[in-house]
């Protein structure tokens, strides 16, 4: 099966089949590490995210960090898969938190700030439970975490409804470590919203959520 999925065309059935065999609970360990230490992996997602947003892309794109680890966000991120994933019809919070995971990663993450925000935000109410937990990791990793990035900072909180939304998924079924980071993040967005004079215009367009 490694063999198979080493020789495979990056196509989107080759994307799949790799896809499939990172994320399964069977498949051999061998396999999986052989297809996310192949060095043209990422360049090869990228590639594909940049034509079309790719669902099995972005499930390899993920599925080879978590095999991996460290070193695949390391390649993950020099390959280009911030702004990929940006343009990715913002469908990979899971992917996205774990490239802020790394120096590297929030380095590039803030360097797209504005298109990256704009893209975890505006899907973090619409992905479910496992994707709104992923949103938050990703934002709190880097907007908060070891002092943050300024420029995360400031395009979450010019992203549309940034509050309500955190607010939202405060009050929703999500972990106690995900309801902390959301509330950190809100403390956050609050105060950047203060420093440019937003908070008050946009409080009176949210006064109905309330938080705990």
């Amino acid at each position: 099966m490694a063999v198979e999925a080493l020789a495979a065309v990056l196509s989107a059935d080759g994307v799949a089949e790799n896809a499939a065999i990172l994320t399964s609970a069977v498949a051999d360990a061998d396999a999986k590490t052989a297809i996310a230490d192949r060095p043209e992996l990422f360049p090869d997602l990228v590639r594909i995210l940049r034509d079309a947003a790719s669902p099995a892309a972005i499930r390899c794109m993920a599925a080879a960090v978590q095999v991996r680890g460290r070193p695949a966000r390391a390649s993950m991120v020099r390959a280009g898969a911030i702004p990929a994933l940006a343009l990715a019809v913002a469908a990979a919070p899971t992917a996205a938190a774990e490239a802020a995971r790394c120096g590297d990663g929030k380095a590039a993450i803030a360097a797209d700030a504005a298109e990256v925000a704009a893209a975890v935000m505006g899907r973090m109410i619409r992905v479910g439970p496992a994707g709104r937990e992923a949103a938050v990791v990703a934002l709190w990793l880097s907007c908060c975490a070891g002092g943050g990035e300024r420029r995360m900072r400031e395009a979450v909180a010019s992203a549309p409804e940034a509050v309500g939304k955190l607010l939202v998924v405060m009050q929703g079924d999500c972990s106690p470590t995900t309801s902390r980071m959301a509330g950190e993040l809100l403390r956050a967005v609050r105060l950047e919203q203060e420093r440019k004079g937003m908070a008050a215009a946009y409080d009176s367009r949210t006064i109905h959520v309330m938080p705990y």
